[in-house]
């Protein structure tokens, strides 16, 4: 009997992760699908209470131009502040909710983030998953971050972020150089690249 009862728990287990795996694999291919068809909205229905608020203190400190504190919340956070710090207006900015936010930081820029592939290797513990993402030459790539919130998969942003600035700062630190100087260099590509745009709309 003992045995029996711990192979109906066993099983019951395994039908829970394997629920879970599909939700995941559904929410995936949903956000995959907005990113390509650029429907930046209904990315942000997807996200976590954590990417939300993210993006709110991002919304906050933009608005208030704080550039000391951007920059203690990381290079990705002072990155989206430059991007976005002369083509949104303050009132504007003041109106906008998180969603908002994100719809109008992440936009052209969410595609280079989020790897096009199979979802695989979906790993639940707890109200956390993570996976990873087979690309069509058969590479794989650490995926996405997945929170349950309210019985509700959602994804997460803010991890591949922060992974991403871990690596962005470790290899610039492997070529000799200063955090200081990476934030300096980000500074003068984006304000090549909004010169650029900006020349680029004058001639139109």
């Amino acid at each position: 009997m003992r045995c029996l009862l711990i192979a109906m728990t066993a099983l019951m287990i395994v039908g829970c992760r394997s629920k879970d795996q599909n939700e995941i694999t559904d929410l995936y291919n949903d956000a995959y699908k907005a990113l390509r068809a650029k429907e930046y909205r209904r990315l942000s229905e997807l996200l976590d209470s954590k990417t939300l608020a993210y993006y709110e203190t991002l919304r906050k400190l933009t608005i208030s131009k704080d550039v000391r504190r951007l920059k203690a919340t990381g290079l990705m956070a002072y990155i989206t502040y430059l991007g976005v710090k002369d083509r949104i207006n303050e009132d504007a900015l003041k109106e906008m909710s998180a969603k908002d936010f994100f719809v109008s930081c992440y936009g052209e820029n969410a595609k280079k983030g989020m790897r096009g592939g199979r979802i695989d290797d979906i790993d639940v513990t707890g109200d956390r998953a993570t996976c990873t993402i087979v690309a069509k030459d058969g590479s794989k790539v650490e995926g996405w971050t997945f929170y349950r919130e309210d019985g509700v998969w959602k994804f997460n942003v803010v991890d591949l972020l922060e992974r991403m600035e871990t690596e962005v700062v470790s290899r610039w630190k492997s070529t000799g150089g200063t955090v200081d100087s990476l934030y300096a260099e980000c500074e003068s590509e984006l304000e090549e690249k909004n010169s650029s745009r900006q020349g680029s709309n004058d001639r139109q």
